[in-house]
């Protein structure tokens, strides 16, 4: 083999492999590309869920104080037993509505998996 033919025949295997290395780049960056958006949108969805549902638990959570306040103003204008014992029933009643609500919107745990 003469010198221009090696030559060539280097610069041929040289194109080959430049062209697999960069191949092989463009499939890295597509899959790391997807991995990103997927944890992206993961994290998405979770902020939003809990987002949603930290409004509805401050929500409640007002609620729970104002009950509770107006337990106590009612509880100090009651004359009899049987008037303190309605006032606490009420009380009761509406903090058990409270913890039911609370109940059907737990606090979500992070997601295993995509967005760790």
């Amino acid at each position: 083999m003469t010198t221009p033919e090696r030559l060539r025949r280097r610069q041929r295997l040289e194109s080959a492999g430049i062209a697999v290395l960069a191949i092989a780049l463009v499939i890295v960056w597509v899959w790391f590309n997807g991995q990103t958006t997927a944890q992206q949108r993961c994290l998405t969805t979770y902020i939003s869920i809990n987002s949603k549902t930290t409004a509805v638990r401050a929500k409640l959570l007002a609620q729970e104080s104002r009950t509770t306040r107006a337990f106590l103003l009612d509880a100090t204008d009651v004359k009899t037993r049987r008037e303190f014992m309605h006032v606490r029933a009420k009380y009761a009643r509406s903090l058990q509505a409270i913890d039911r609500a609370r109940a059907a919107n737990p606090v979500q745990p992070f997601p295993k998996g995509v967005c760790d």
